[in-house]
């Protein structure tokens, strides 16, 4: 299960190929499907899903930070 400490990281190390991106994201209009599943596998489009539902259920601190990054 994802941590803050990893989610933040993740973030912080996808953002090269999230802006390396752009432009393919521009044309197709939303998020390319490689970077849409690099950012699941990161956990990063999880972070709020309960834990019950097994999900990390990230304090909102640290899924700001992740999304900050």
């Amino acid at each position: 299960m994802a941590q803050p400490h990893d989610v933040v990281s993740a973030a912080h190390d996808l953002f090269p190929r999230i802006v390396a991106a752009r432009e393919e994201a521009e044309a197709l209009r939303r998020v390319p499907p490689a970077i849409a599943e690099q950012l699941g596998a990161a956990g990063l489009l999880q972070m709020f899903l309960p834990r019950a539902m097994g999900g990390p259920e990230l304090p909102p601190l640290a899924a700001f930070h992740a999304i900050e990054a």
